[in-house]
C-alpha cells in the first residue's frame, strides 16, 4: 500500500495503531512495551465500561427521583430523598459524564465512586418493593 519494504511497513503501522513498539533495540523490549500497551488497553476498556453503567444508573437513579418528587409528601422519606438528591444527580451527570473531561470523570473515579454503589442500591431497594 506505501509501496515501502516490510521492515517500513511494520514501522507505518505501529506508529499509525500506536504499539509502541521500539525498533531501535532491535525487538529486545518490544514484548514489555507490547504488554504495556495491552495493559493500557484493558485499564481504559474497563473504565468505559464503568463510565457507561455509572451513567445508565444515575439516569435511573435521576427518573426515580423524580418519580418519588411527584408524589409532594413533604414528610415523606422518598420525597426527602428527592429532594436533597436531585439536584446533585443532575450536576454530576451533566458537569462530570456529559461536558466533564477524561480527568473529571477519573477524579469522580477515584474519589466518589461508592456513591453509584449507594444510588444503585436505592434502584434496588425500589425493584424490590415495588415487585
Amino acid at each position: 500500500m506505501y509501496n515501502v519494504k516490510a521492515l517500513e511497513a511494520a514501522k507505518i503501522i505501529n506508529q499509525n495503531l500506536g504499539l509502541g513498539i521500539d525498533f531501535k533495540d532491535g525487538f529486545k523490549n518490544s514484548k514489555l512495551q507490547t504488554n504495556k500497551y495491552e495493559q493500557k488497553k484493558k485499564i481504559k476498556e474497563e473504565f468505559e465500561k464503568w463510565q457507561n453503567k455509572t451513567m445508565q444508573i444515575l439516569c435511573d437513579y435521576y427518573q426515580l427521583l423524580c418519580f418519588w418528587g411527584k408524589t409532594e409528601d413533604w414528610e415523606s422519606d422518598l420525597y426527602l430523598e428527592y429532594a436533597n438528591n436531585i439536584d446533585y444527580v443532575d450536576y454530576i451527570f451533566d458537569e462530570i459524564f456529559i461536558n466533564g473531561t477524561d480527568s473529571d470523570r477519573i477524579w469522580y473515579w477515584k474519589n466518589k465512586r461508592n456513591e453509584v454503589n449507594t444510588f444503585e442500591s436505592r434502584l434496588r431497594f425500589n425493584r424490590t418493593i415495588n415487585e
